[in-house]
């Protein structure tokens, strides 16, 4: 089951049958009921991570170092590492050629949480995901 209080209109989700949907509406009920695009949220999954829907979401391969694999979306200064199959959100900043160290690593499992840290983060809207 997907957690209702972390979606946001436009989140990629998987329904019971493997489909994939996006968030549509979020009507809140009352006290700790939500129904996401008119159903339970119980009905919805969240999509994994995987190397394939990072790289579908506008990161390229940076680079490896030792067992961490690194990936930069192309227009923002955010990255992607994945370190021993878990995947981190990272944020660098860069000045000219000088590349400043890392201020935020969060771990993160799913579609949706990535979706939702790059909206936050870059302040464009929604990241685009060619699923």
């Amino acid at each position: 089951m997907i957690d209702y209080k972390a979606l946001k209109i436009g989140n990629y989700m998987q329904k019971a049958d493997g489909e994939l949907c996006t968030v549509h509406s979020l009507d809140y009920k009352g006290e700790g009921e939500c129904l996401v695009n008119g159903n339970s949220p119980e009905m919805y999954n969240p999509v994994k991570l995987t190397d394939d829907i990072v790289l579908k979401s506008g990161f390229v391969y940076a680079g490896k170092d030792g067992n961490i694999k690194h990936y930069r979306h192309y227009i923002t200064s955010l990255g992607i590492s994945l370190v021993d199959d878990k995947f981190y959100f990272v944020y660098c900043d860069k000045i000219g050629d000088l590349i400043l160290e890392d201020k935020i690593s969060i771990k993160i499992e799913n579609l949706h949480r990535l979706q939702n840290l790059f909206y936050c983060l870059s302040g464009c809207s929604v990241l685009k995901v060619n699923l």
